[in-house]
């Protein structure tokens, strides 16, 4: 598992696409190469109730220190706007 310090420093862009979730990642550690990141994606109608519906997928990706990579994955619903976050990565 990642530090949390490490966490906090990937960061990026996401949208939905035919089905699919994009995101480009920048890794900010220059210290972790990231192999897998677990993304939560919450459903924007929920977002601000007690409880949102957070979707949560794991995925790998081969995201360097100091540089950027692409994840794509499948979803089970897109939305317009990406409401996401990343719950947890590791090397």
């Amino acid at each position: 598992m990642l530090p949390t310090s490490a966490l906090s420093q990937i960061t990026g862009k996401a949208q939905f696409l035919m089905g699919q979730f994009s995101a480009t990642l920048y890794n900010g550690s220059g210290l972790y190469p990231i192999k897998k990141v677990t993304i939560g994606i919450t459903d924007p109608e929920t977002a601000n109730d007690d409880h949102p519906l957070i979707r949560y997928y794991e995925t790998n990706v081969d995201l360097q220190p100091l540089s950027t990579a692409t994840v794509r994955f499948s979803v089970l619903e897109e939305y317009e706007t990406a409401i996401w976050h990343i719950r947890d990565a590791s090397w």
